[in-house]
């Protein structure tokens, strides 16, 4: 149950700082474009390589090899959306 709480709790935090640097960034810029959520979107996928590349060595190296088998998440996200 603790766990659900820290996720809530994390959520929550991401979430306001999302909108806080989205739009600090956003009036800083000035501009139609949305730059904040363009910057956030962009940190996050180096924050996420940056993770996934860390936690990946953790990992069991059978379950590294689950991890890089892209035809069969293609195949499984295929069948969700098309089937």
């Amino acid at each position: 149950m603790i766990e659900c709480w820290l996720v809530g709790i994390g959520g929550i935090t991401g979430a306001i700082a999302r909108v806080a640097l989205g739009s600090y960034i956003g009036n800083r810029m000035g501009s139609r474009f949305p730059h904040g959520t363009f910057v956030i979107n962009f940190s996050g996928i180096f924050s996420d390589r940056f993770y996934l590349d860390h936690a990946g060595t953790m990992l069991r190296p059978e379950t590294q090899l689950e991890m890089l088998d892209f035809d069969r998440i293609h195949q499984s996200l295929y069948d969700i959306l098309y089937v």
